[in-house]
């Protein structure tokens, strides 16, 4: 059910851009693209600044080989250490910044989006809940990651308000 969660999340982005597409409106759909690719530059800004890395790269034996994708983690180190400066090129596993957690920020951010669909909103309520949840259970991000990227969201919806899709 963890996993699943974090698998659902790509699936979500992509259906709610549609639903925000099939509006039509050309604005609403380049809000909903702005703020999404905002998200990733605030994380990478992050990352630039505090380049810190979540738990399953820092204790990859911490991880359970059968629940985790061990390929998946072992690709994130490899770019975490050529992104670092060793010299390698990277393979194109660019997930490893911890702080904030994109993957929260991001069901945070979908969940809100969601409003305007209440049906969809309270079927992906719990799908979002338990992803926030797994992160750390998982081992992917400690419980700072999501909790900065929690305040980060709020703080971010506070300012945005009037913001709907």
């Amino acid at each position: 059910v963890l996993n699943n969660a974090y698998l659902v999340l790509f699936p979500e982005v992509i259906l709610v851009l549609l639903l925000v597409c099939q509006s039509g409106d050309r604005i609403r759909v380049f809000r909903f693209l702005k703020g999404l690719f905002t998200l990733y530059a605030i994380g990478v800004l992050c990352f630039i600044i505090y380049p810190a890395i979540g738990p399953c790269l820092y204790y990859p034996e911490s991880l359970d080989p059968t629940q985790a994708n061990v390929q998946l983690i072992q690709g994130m180190l490899h770019d975490y250490h050529a992104a670092a400066g060793n010299g390698e090129p990277l393979i194109g596993y660019g997930y490893f910044i911890a702080i904030p957690s994109l993957h929260v920020m991001v069901a945070l951010y979908l969940q809100r989006c969601l409003i305007s669909f209440p049906g969809l909103y309270r079927v992906f309520l719990p799908v979002n809940l338990i992803l926030i949840v797994s992160t750390v259970i998982l081992g992917y991000h400690y419980i700072l990651d999501a909790l900065v990227a929690i305040l980060l969201m709020g703080a971010w919806m506070v300012l945005q308000k009037s913001f709907r899709i």
